[in-house]
């Protein structure tokens, strides 16, 4: 299952960071990532149920928003995790989505998920993407359950290696 509920418009998005204050020209750092995160269970083992994905939806929204970040989009899938993030310029991208795991997985153990201890991998995807590209992005991910009928996990993580030659 794939939900919408956690996109925020270019428009929101300028007024969470403040962005729009001409006053503040150079008084103040002005930064704009859109970063993709893509990370995966150990081993990519099917452990991510579909029935959990609205609150896990707004649990990410919720840890995300208090690191002033912004979450576009998200895709769950039963091996692994699409977001879509709007970086803010006090994080550094491993420690953001080292975080955003650790914080993840206590939370799964805590709900009692999975009859077996959870962990992510160790590594995860970050791309990079222009915010003319966003749109873009967000309709890619809302479609993810449609694109793994026919395409793996391992196969799509390898296309996007390739296609920014990582």
């Amino acid at each position: 299952m794939n939900l919408r509920n956690s996109i925020w418009s270019y428009n929101e998005f300028q007024i969470f960071f403040k962005i729009n204050n001409s006053d503040e020209l150079m008084n103040r750092s002005h930064v704009k990532l859109y970063i993709h995160f893509i990370f995966a269970t150990k081993d990519r083992v099917n452990l991510l149920d579909c029935k959990h994905t609205r609150e896990f939806n707004r649990y990410f929204n919720k840890i995300i928003r208090e690191r002033e970040c912004c979450l576009f989009s998200i895709s769950i899938q039963p091996d692994h995790i699409h977001l879509l993030v709007g970086l803010n310029e006090t994080y550094s991208i491993s420690e953001f989505i080292n975080e955003i795991k650790s914080i993840s997985v206590k939370y799964i153990m805590e709900k009692e998920w999975c009859t077996e201890p959870f962990e992510w991998q160790e590594g995860y995807g970050a791309f990079s993407y222009s915010q003319s590209q966003i749109k873009k992005m967000n309709d890619f991910l809302y479609r993810q359950q449609e694109y793994h009928e026919s395409v793996s996990s391992e196969k799509e993580f390898q296309e996007f290696r390739n296609r920014f030659r990582t």
